[in-house]
């Protein structure tokens, strides 16, 4: 009886950990966002960054990404969400159970990418953004591969104010944790375009 009872815990166990973790695309998906049908192309005027999930690990956990105050759209499992900007010095950020933040300088005419991942936290899931910068080992053909095999999404315009509105203290809060220096950030130099 109790070697059963070991089996029918363990079970459950491996399912509930296989449910969280694989997540699936349904759960994913952030009513906040939709397909977005052209990628956006960097211009003599703008850069692209393009923010990948390149898998469904952890696909129900989607985090917001930010630039400064500037909600830019949900990151879900196994998508990619480009962003057309302006050029110059960005700070990106991410929240989940922790704050991931990437200070960025783009250059115009150049795509950049950042991937998200999802980590175990001690009460939810943990983001980080990993900016790819030249010398990395994340080869060429890995993000050509993403490129063409993710779905691309973009925010729906009416979600953003409704969305910046719940969040937007807290944003503002580790800015300036960011321009103190007493928060961490990642950095992405003008010369980490692909």
């Amino acid at each position: 009886m109790e070697k059963g009872f070991r089996v029918v815990k363990g079970l459950v166990l491996v399912s509930l950990l296989a449910m969280t973790m694989t997540g699936c695309r349904s759960l994913g998906r952030s009513n906040a966002m939709q397909d977005l049908v052209t990628t956006p192309m960097p211009t003599p005027e703008t850069a692209v960054v393009h923010f990948i999930r390149p898998t469904r690990f952890g696909g129900a956990i989607k985090f917001g990404i930010w630039d400064s105050d500037k909600f830019v759209g949900i990151l879900e499992g196994a998508y990619r969400m480009p962003y057309e900007t302006t050029p110059g010095e960005h700070v990106f950020l991410a929240q989940a159970e922790n704050w991931s933040i990437v200070k960025a300088t783009l250059k115009p005419g150049h795509n950049y990418f950042i991937l998200g991942r999802v980590t175990p936290g001690v009460w939810r899931a943990r983001v980080e953004c990993d900016p790819i910068c030249k010398g990395d080992k994340v080869r060429q053909d890995e993000i050509d591969n993403w490129m063409a095999r993710l779905p691309a999404r973009t925010v729906r315009p009416e979600a953003v104010e409704a969305y910046e509105s719940r969040r937007i203290r807290k944003v503002r809060e580790i800015l300036k944790r960011v321009e103190s220096g007493k928060a961490k950030a990642r950095v992405m130099t003008a010369e980490d375009y692909r």
